[in-house]
C-alpha cells in the first residue's frame, strides 16, 4: 500500500502594495512616464521600486501619511503627501506633476522664456515663484485701422468701426496681411475725447498698415506657474500657443523681496532670454 505523502508548500513573504505612484510631465503628458528620477520617502529614505510600466511601487508600509519626494536634473524638486487611508485599498494609486527645469531637453521649436533670478548681492535665488500669464489676441475684430491712421513711426494710431471703447493699457494686435509685419501695440493716455481721433500709444509703431487692417484685443489667458531652481534658473513652456505674436506677463516673487513684473513680445516657436533679474530686498 502506497502511503499518501502530503507535500507542504514553501515557505513565502507576501508583499502588499502601499501604494504605487506615477510621475507625469507637465510639458508632454502623454508620454510614457519619465525614467531617471530618483522617488523616495522623506525622512526614512525608502526608495520605490519602478516597474516596466513607470509606476513607483511602496511595497510593505505600516498605514499611516507619508511624504514622497521626486528628484532629477531634468525637473523641478517636488514633494506629496500622501494618506494612506484616503487611497483605494484595491487600486492606491496617485499622480505627481513633474515641471522641467532649464536643464530639461525641449524639442525645437518650443516657445520658451529662459532667465535667472538674483539678489542685490549677485547670489542666486532658489525656489522663486514664476508666474507666466499669456495675453492672447482674441478672435473678434475689435476695429480697423482707418485711412492713413498707421504709419510706421508713428506714436498714434487711428482706427474705425471700434466694438466697444479702448483704455490706457489695453494691448491690441495690429493683425496685417503680411505676418512679419504684424505686431502688438499698447494704449496710452491721454485717450482721445472721441474715437474718431488717433489714440496714443505707449510706443511708435513699427510698420505701417493699410486702411481696414483688423485690430484685435488682448486678454489674458490661463497662467503657468513654476519655480527657480537651485541655481536661481528657470524656464517658462508655452505649448499650443493660439497666435503667432502674442505676451506673456512675466511676474517673479519671493518672501523678503520686492516682486519683479515685466511684459514680453513673444513670436511662437522662439526662445527669449530675459537674461538676470535682480530682486531687490524689501
Amino acid at each position: 500500500m502506497t502511503e499518501a505523502v502530503m507535500l507542504q508548500p514553501p515557505d513565502r513573504s507576501v508583499s502588499r502594495l502601499s501604494f504605487a505612484m506615477r510621475l507625469v510631465d507637465d510639458f508632454a503628458p502623454e508620454r510614457e512616464p519619465p525614467a531617471g528620477v530618483a522617488v523616495t520617502l522623506t525622512g526614512g529614505g525608502t526608495q520605490g521600486i519602478r516597474n516596466p510600466g513607470g509606476w513607483h511601487l511602496f511595497m510593505d508600509l505600516p498605514p499611516g501619511t507619508y511624504r514622497v519626494s521626486a528628484r532629477s536634473e531634468l525637473y523641478l524638486a517636488e514633494e506629496k503627501e500622501i494618506d494612506t487611508a484616503l487611497l483605494d485599498p484595491g487600486l492606491p494609486v496617485v499622480e505627481l506633476l513633474l515641471k522641467p527645469s532649464a536643464a530639461y531637453p525641449f524639442p525645437p521649436g518650443t516657445t520658451l522664456v529662459r532667465g535667472v533670478v538674483r539678489n542685490e548681492a549677485g547670489q542666486d535665488v532658489p525656489d522663486a515663484r514664476v508666474e507666466a500669464v499669456p495675453w492672447m489676441p482674441v478672435p473678434s475684430v475689435k476695429g480697423r485701422v482707418r485711412q492713413g491712421g498707421a504709419q510706421a513711426g508713428q506714436p498714434t494710431i487711428r482706427l474705425e468701426h471700434l466694438s466697444g471703447g479702448l483704455a490706457a493699457g489695453d494691448m491690441l494686435l495690429v493683425r496685417d496681411g503680411d505676418p512679419s509685419r504684424q505686431e502688438i501695440v499698447r494704449i496710452a493716455a491721454p485717450l482721445p475725447s472721441n474715437a474718431s481721433q488717433p489714440f496714443t500709444l505707449a510706443a511708435p509703431l513699427r510698420f505701417g498698415h493699410a486702411a481696414g487692417t483688423s485690430v484685435h484685443l488682448l486678454a489674458a489667458a490661463a497662467p503657468f506657474t513654476t519655480a527657480t531652481a537651485g541655481t536661481g534658473e528657470f524656464v517658462v513652456y508655452q505649448r499650443n500657443a493660439s497666435a503667432r505674436l502674442f505676451v506673456i506677463r512675466l511676474s517673479t516673487s519671493v518672501a523678503g523681496y520686492l516682486p519683479d513684473e515685466r511684459d514680453l513680445e513673444i513670436a511662437e516657436g522662439t526662445t527669449q532670454s530675459v537674461g538676470v533679474i535682480s530682486l531687490h530686498q524689501l
